[in-house]
């Protein structure tokens, strides 16, 4: 009885058109409505997350759900956890990045009139960014680690959302830094991304640190992405066991997969070190940035 209709699943737009030219549409997706069956039930069903089991929700579904412990799930699992991490990158330094520049040219303007100080303007831009980011990344990883089955343990739980966290306040720290060095937006817009790019680059997932070229192995040491996925690997698969499927490469155990990808260099707990002492790097660099950007220099408080 309609003359258009509109087909939603789980939230997106599947078909938006005149209805007679539904049939025909699905169709051409190699989805044919059978003869004697009513094509309205036919597309619900279609479009509907098929509960019943774990393999078909997997296929319709999500695509880490309740990962198993055979060959395939082992770059699976390395997948999601390199997702958790690019998770506390991107996300959190451009939309930051952006309400920084605002403020910040606020703030210059009005520490030239010396009604303004560098010093609870920069402190308070350290802390209240910093609560909404650690926030929506523990609702985050709180959804992805118990749908994609990563190792049901509360310490291992924790330890991902503290070292997520980290990453998060590394995040913080650097767009300070980068929002700091440089004059416009613009320009901001341009290195941010680069350099968040070449630390995903080396993080330890699109390149084994292993083979990294002895002369450009430097950026791998100085790298908080790099950090963080070790620790996220290290925690992960220490205590895994993984079953072989025959014709595919097979790793036994956890063990072994931290040493073919080179993760095993610093426990959890030293890769979270490093994590804050690049945090507090980046830091008092963009505090140095932005004393030396504001004006008069000659007053430190």
């Amino acid at each position: 009885m309609f003359d258009k209709v509109i087909l939603l699943s789980q939230g997106h737009v599947i078909y938006f058109g005149p209805t007679a030219s539904t049939i025909d549409y699905f169709s051409t997706l190699g989805y044919s409505c059978p003869v004697h069956e009513n094509p309205a039930d036919y597309f619900v069903d279609l479009m509907t997350l098929d509960y019943r089991s774990d393999e078909a929700l997997t296929e319709i579904g999500f695509m880490f759900f309740y990962l198993k412990h055979d060959s395939a799930s082992i770059q699976n699992r390395l997948g999601v956890l390199y997702i958790v991490a690019l998770n506390a990158t991107f996300p959190i330094v451009m939309p930051a990045l952006y309400a920084f520049f605002d403020e910040r040219d606020i703030m210059l303007r009005e520490r030239s009139a010396a009604v303004y100080r560098v010093t609870p303007f920069y402190i308070s831009k350290a802390t209240t960014f910093m609560p909404v980011a650690l926030t929506s990344s523990a609702v985050f990883i709180s959804g992805v680690y118990f749908i994609s089955h990563l190792t049901f343990s509360a310490s291992k739980f924790f330890a991902t959302l503290g070292v997520l966290s980290c990453l998060n306040i590394v995040s913080i720290s650097f767009m300070l830094m980068v929002g700091s060095a440089v004059r416009t937006m613009d320009v901001a817009f341009v290195i941010a991304p680069g350099i968040i790019t070449i630390e995903l680059l080396f993080g330890g997932l699109l390149a084994n640190p292993k083979t990294i070229p002895v002369a450009i192995k430097w950026v791998h040491w100085i790298n908080p992405v790099y950090y963080a996925y070790a620790a996220f690997v290290l925690n992960e698969f220490s205590d895994l066991q993984f079953t072989c499927t025959p014709g595919a490469v097979c790793y036994l155990d956890g063990m072994q997969v931290i040493e073919a990808y080179g993760m095993g260099r610093f426990t959890v707990g030293q890769d979270i070190a490093m994590l804050l002492v690049i945090a507090a790097i980046f830091y008092l660099a963009g505090y140095a940035l932005l004393r030396w950007r504001a004006k008069p220099k000659f007053t430190w408080i």
